[in-house]
């Protein structure tokens, strides 16, 4: 079973593989919004000389990927790396935008695998618990941005401290 487990800054990728090595998988970064929300124009050619009124789709807008920087070939290799696993651990920050930035990269790309939410408040090695090897299901799949129920969100034992 491969596993991915994307980041949200490359600090945080060097600092898990420090604590945990490669024993649950390949570890990639994502730097932040490595996606963009399409312009209205992108979304329907009509929508060049837009009203309010106008912009209300039918589900979410669309995401293009950005194209500063390196984020292109950072979300080119945590494609590749998807098409290699079955599931993927989201580490991102315990915040609503880091869950985001997990979130909208498995969508955009299409993944529809396991995915997991591992929650840290340290990920150094010297307060990283080595033996913690659980990661909650998130209540979201990929294909869905809702956040998960009180009753369903990751619980403290997946953090370490």
């Amino acid at each position: 079973m491969a596993i991915l487990i994307i980041t949200e800054k490359t600090s945080q990728a060097r600092d898990l593989r420090a604590a945990l090595g490669d024993r649950f998988g390949q570890i990639l970064p994502a730097e932040g919004h490595l996606l963009r929300l399409a312009e209205p124009h992108e979304v329907e050619a009509s929508w060049k000389n837009w009203t309010c009124v106008l912009l209300k789709p039918d589900g979410l807008y669309p995401t293009r990927p950005a194209t500063e920087g390196n984020k292109p070939a950072k979300l080119k290799a945590i494609g590749a790396a998807l098409k290699r696993c079955d599931r993927v651990i989201l580490a991102t920050d315990c915040d609503r935008e880091g869950q985001l930035i997990g979130q909208e990269i498995l969508e955009h790309l299409g993944y529809l695998g396991t995915v997991q939410r591992a929650l840290f408040t340290a990920q150094d090695p010297s307060r990283c618990d080595r033996r913690s090897t659980s990661s909650n299901p998130t209540a979201s799949s990929a294909r869905s941005m809702r956040p998960p129920s009180r009753a369903s969100r990751p619980t403290r034992s997946s953090t370490c401290r």
